[in-house]
């Protein structure tokens, strides 16, 4: 008995917190990533590569500054 309730408790619990109102949310932004070479230097002892990256706010497909 303890064992069929130790597999049947854990389902009921499942079911009882499952989220029945569901709703599709607002689409968002596309993200951007470009990268650049990072030189030898302060930022990176044996160089590396930099990446940039953000939201493309204007929709336009071009990370802007």
């Amino acid at each position: 008995m303890k064992r069929l309730l130790l597999i049947v408790l854990p389902l009921l619990l499942m079911v009882g917190c499952e989220d029945t109102d569901v709703s599709d949310g607002v689409d968002g932004l596309t993200i951007l990533v470009e990268s650049d070479v990072e030189p030898n230097g302060t930022n990176c002892s044996n160089g590396g590569t930099k990446l940039f990256f953000g939201g493309d706010v204007d929709g336009d497909g071009v990370l802007d500054e």
